[in-house]
């Protein structure tokens, strides 16, 4: 729940660019289920912009992958420096705390992980 709590603020701005996102893809012909799909497996809102933006001007898809790719290097660096508070969990959590990080979760959680206290379930909170 605290790390619920954590996030919360966070949350609430990225509706209105969820809510731009939405329409924007509409006015580009983005089919409905393509929209749904970008913003379930796509969690950097500037990669899902910039996708967009590609997808509309008609740009190879080759392209727009790596340009996805390359926007969404900092989640590299963002993972490296949590590898250290991961390292020792089963792969399973390794995955799907990777899957969620975004922005906002490495703001919130780095903050956590480097509180000095003893849990050893400061990942719950991620």
């Amino acid at each position: 729940m605290a790390g619920a709590k954590g996030i919360v603020p966070l949350v609430i701005g990225a509706i209105p660019f969820g809510i731009i996102f939405g329409t924007l893809a509409q006015s580009s012909d983005l089919s409905f289920a393509a929209t749904i799909s970008m913003s379930a497996l796509v969690f950097a809102g500037s990669a899902q912009f910039i996708c967009l933006g590609l997808w509309a001007t008609g740009t190879p898809l080759l392209i727009i992958i790596l340009t996805t790719f390359v926007v969404n290097f900092r989640h590299l660096l963002y993972s490296l420096s949590l590898v250290t508070h991961v390292r020792n969990l089963s792969p399973i959590w390794q995955v799907l705390l990777g899957f969620c990080l975004t922005d906002e979760v490495f703001a919130v959680v780095i903050n956590r992980y480097s509180e000095r206290d003893s849990s050893k379930y400061k990942h719950r909170y991620h």
